[in-house]
């Protein structure tokens, strides 16, 4: 079958990667179901003036939200890993996200939880909620 030119909707095999979640988010296709939204992007809802430098992601300290910023005229891919036993991650249905693990420089396993994802131009994606550790999410 000749491939080129079209989208394919979920171009992977989800049982062979478990704890990756990936989203191809653009402005033709739905976003996946598990994603919690996707809004134009603005500086004022994250408080920023005009020379004020975007984050690439941001975490609502209040509810947990996980987001990802794309303030370019470009869409652009996302790579994203949460690692450690102390968070857990929910999707838009308040289901848990499952995890996988990798191995860390000292072999030891480690639970983990990678998001790839394409960010339309302009836009914040807010991929899922999570359950900080009482350290904040820089423990993560």
């Amino acid at each position: 079958a000749n491939l080129e030119g079209k989208v394919l909707p979920g171009n992977y095999v989800k049982s062979s990667m478990p704890g990756c979640h990936v989203a191809q988010c653009s402005s033709s296709l739905p976003p996946p179901s598990w994603i919690i939204g996707i809004d134009e992007f603005s500086r004022e809802e994250y408080g920023l003036g005009a020379n004020d430098e975007v984050p690439d992601i941001s975490i609502d300290p209040e509810e947990g939200i996980l987001s990802i910023i794309n303030d370019s005229a470009i869409h652009r891919a996302y790579y994203i890993s949460l690692r450690g036993d102390n968070f857990r991650a929910f999707d838009a249905h308040d289901r848990l996200l499952e995890g996988g693990v990798h191995r860390d420089e000292k072999e030891s396993v480690v639970r983990c939880l990678t998001f790839i994802v394409t960010v339309p131009v302009m836009a914040t994606v807010d991929l899922c909620r999570l359950e900080l550790p009482k350290g904040g999410p820089g423990d993560i």
